[in-house]
């Protein structure tokens, strides 16, 4: 299933300083934070100084769009690179004289249940 944010909610969470919405992959939810600096500020005095709530939801949903194509790509990048990884357990079995491993390929690569976006995912 793709990612979709059927549920337009979003809510500031003071002790991340960021703004906290949900995408939904099926049945699963899956939280999503965006730091305050990583929101699009329209107006450049907002950046000299703190932002408050009403602003941080604001500016979120100015760049609704954009945040939840970003949280699109970042939810459907692997977590690590599945083919250099075992490759290089192999060398490293190798190695040691280890011939079985297929035990350690039983941890499939799942998705998170939260993601932070940061300044840099938007660049």
């Amino acid at each position: 299933m793709t990612l979709a944010f059927p549920n337009p909610s979003r809510s500031f969470d003071e002790a991340r300083n960021a703004v906290r919405f949900f995408g939904h992959d099926g049945l699963f939810e899956v939280r999503f934070f965006v730091e305050v600096d990583a929101l699009p500020q329209a107006d450049t005095r907002l950046r000299r100084t703190r932002m408050s709530e009403a602003q941080c939801l604001s500016a979120f949903d100015v760049g609704c769009t954009s945040i939840h194509h970003v949280a699109r790509e970042v939810y459907s990048k692997p977590l690590f690179d599945h083919h250099g990884f075992w490759t290089r357990i192999r060398q490293v079995l190798h190695l040691f004289r280890i011939r079985r491993f297929d035990h350690f390929r039983s941890t499939p690569n799942r998705p998170r249940s939260s993601y932070t976006l940061t300044a840099a995912h938007f660049r």
